[in-house]
């Protein structure tokens, strides 16, 4: 079976190596971004050239060009896949506006390694029926 591939948004980069490496460690294939415009980029690079992006982790405060405004653009061209939204800003307001955009988890800093490899293991295993990585 093919490596599960993930695409990790977030601008605050001690953040994104601890995330890329626990994915990473766990037998992920990982991309990373620094913010909504280059991850955007990244999907619309990997549909053209026939690619699967199996989930996306992202925050949502980050300068230029925001985890909102990421999954707005996901939703207008149509990709879906598995969305993990993290922050350290949120409310029950930013939760249920975030879910009619497409997430499927929220979790809020600071969370566990195992909370953060609880939730990709479970949507990969949702999306795969079984065919996941052991965490």
């Amino acid at each position: 079976m093919r490596q599960q591939h993930i695409l990790i948004v977030e601008d605050e980069l001690e953040t994104l190596h601890i995330l890329e490496h626990i994915l990473k460690a766990n037998n992920y294939k990982v991309t990373t971004a620094v913010n909504g415009n280059i991850a955007f980029e990244i999907i619309l690079k990997k549909e053209r050239l026939g690619e699967q992006i199996d989930l996306l982790i992202t925050d949502i405060q980050m300068p230029d060009f925001s985890g909102e405004e990421l999954l707005d653009c996901i939703s207008l061209i149509g990709t879906t896949f598995p969305i993990i939204v993290i922050t350290g800003y949120g409310d029950e307001e930013l939760q249920l506006e975030l879910k009619f955009k497409g997430c499927n988890k929220y979790i809020e800093k600071p969370f566990s390694k195992e909370e953060l490899l609880n939730s990709v293991q479970s949507f990969l295993k949702e999306k795969y029926k079984g065919k996941v990585n052991k965490v």
